[in-house]
């Protein structure tokens, strides 16, 4: 389905009754380490913008092969610069939104130091256990419904790795998912690892929900729409 996709996910929220919290970026206290500086930019960290903070989604390729970071539109205005991981210095600058559009809520960021990992991190009894996991490769949404019930996880900047399961797929483009966030998540990825230990299967970005249900635009609603492909390695 191709056309206001953006208008249909919040159509969509409030028909269903789901809060829109994690539309608006947030300034509160972030999840270790999710604020530390990254250089090359991978998915799942911290990023400053106009309205407030968000997070990194992942490294992509633009049509002119250019490379950068995917994110959730809604975190940033049209020419807003962007900062990883905050606005206290110049030298954390990192661009501004170059490939966007009001039908789906994505955007791209030019980045040449972006590489395809995602953060994940394993909390034990408070302690913080950062890996990366190199995304290997991503799944096109006409076969997400294999992974109904498969553990995933997303990574964001204020509620760190959080792990669930897909149960849907809503307006082609939208995938549903029992994963808790909060403000500032926007943009975390979501993502599978691999039982054989290859890295990460990358299945798209967070832009909204309730602190219980959240809903994720597939990375093929990113294809489609922007004509941005995800990196990935191997």
């Amino acid at each position: 389905m191709r056309g206001r996709l953006g208008l249909c996910l919040v159509v969509f929220l409030l028909a269903i009754g789901i809060s829109t919290i994690l539309i608006n970026a947030q300034y509160s206290d972030p999840a270790a380490p999710t604020w530390e500086r990254y250089r090359p930019l991978i998915g799942g960290i911290q990023y400053y913008a106009d309205k407030g903070a968000c997070t990194l989604s992942y490294a992509a390729r633009d049509s002119t092969g250019r490379v950068g970071m995917v994110t959730a539109r809604h975190c940033a205005s049209q020419s807003s610069p962007l900062y990883q991981p905050d606005d206290s210095s110049i030298s954390y600058y990192i661009g501004t939104p170059a490939i966007w559009t009001y039908d789906i809520d994505a955007m791209f960021v030019r980045f040449s130091n972006s590489v395809p990992y995602v953060l994940h991190i394993n909390n034990f009894y408070g302690t913080y256990y950062p890996t990366k996991w190199n995304v290997y490769d991503y799944v096109p949404v006409q076969d997400i419904g294999y992974f109904f019930g498969v553990p995933v996880f997303k990574t964001g900047r204020t509620t760190g790795t959080t792990q669930g399961t897909i149960d849907q797929v809503y307006y082609t483009y939208i995938i549903g998912a029992n994963l808790s966030a909060e403000r500032g998540d926007s943009g975390s990825p979501l993502y599978a690892i691999s039982p054989h230990g290859d890295g990460a299967l990358l299945f798209g970005h967070l832009v909204g929900g309730s602190s219980d249900y959240t809903l994720y635009i597939s990375v093929s609603g990113v294809i489609d729409y922007l004509g941005i492909k995800p990196l990935t390695y191997p």
